[in-house]
């Protein structure tokens, strides 16, 4: 019991010793591929425990490693992490990684650009040109530009703010290159309005959302429970957290 102790302290000093979450989450993945998964799913397990009695660097540090997941979903590694805490019943790491249904999109008749001028249509250049220092007007119908390239360079732009990040999660269908984009975005993705948005629409993949429901406070959690776009295995997870979490507030 203290070996195991030592194990989540010392998981839990070293994401908090790195100053920005955009730093920790490389450094946790790259540390989830060296480890074993028997010592990773333990220290994870641990981080994940603590933040639900509401220890508030434990609930910090749960950020690194629920980003993490969501962005390993579709390595091999979060396969072996969801069997091995199944099998030693490490069920707040399980809630992490539980496995659940995907729904497939239509795209069709969603490649549509937006109108920027009333004269002509703009080039792809142009496009990601106006993406970098677009004003309010313009940058709002760049949100709904169906081009990957041109949201990458939207999320470059000091200009974008987070009611624009959100109008990205919410839009339906949720295309692959924006769930790309929200995912790698971690300084936007900690926003926890950012995260809700994402884990409510139904185009959000279920390795997306699942690790991402146990980041949520109480008042969250109940918005999920009873939401009528997301899956029965994310309102139940949901539920389960609601049963145990102290309530505590939310902070970004």
């Amino acid at each position: 019991m203290i070996e195991r102790s030592e194990k989540e302290g010392e998981l839990l000093r070293g994401i908090l010793s790195i100053p920005e979450i955009g730093m920790r989450v490389p450094w946790f993945r790259e540390r989830l591929h060296r480890q074993t998964i028997e010592r990773s799913c333990h220290e994870m397990d641990g981080i994940v425990r603590r933040a639900h009695l509401g220890e508030a660097e434990a609930r910090e540090a749960l950020l690194t490693v629920s980003f993490a997941l969501v962005q390993e979903r579709d390595d091999n590694v979060v396969r072996a992490v969801r069997l091995f805490a199944q099998s030693h019943t490490l069920w707040d790491l399980e809630r992490l990684v539980r496995d659940g249904p995907e729904v497939a999109q239509e795209f069709e008749g969603d490649d549509r650009v937006p109108s920027y001028s009333s004269d002509r249509e703009q080039s792809f250049g142009e496009r990601r040109r106006l993406a970098r220092r677009a004003p309010r007007a313009v940058l709002e119908k760049i949100v709904l530009d169906p081009h990957p390239l041109v949201l990458q360079q939207l999320f470059e732009s000091s200009r974008l703010v987070e009611a624009d990040v959100v109008r990205i999660a919410a839009r339906r269908p949720l295309r692959p290159a924006a769930i790309e984009i929200l995912t790698s975005s971690v300084n936007w993705l900690r926003r926890t309005r950012v995260r809700l948005t994402l884990v409510l629409n139904p185009g959000c993949p279920h390795g997306v959302a699942m690790p991402l429901v146990s980041t949520f406070p109480s008042e969250d959690l109940q918005l999920l429970v009873t939401s009528t776009t997301i899956s029965l295995t994310l309102r139940t997870a949901a539920h389960e957290l609601l049963e145990r979490l102290p309530p505590y507030p939310d902070r970004d």
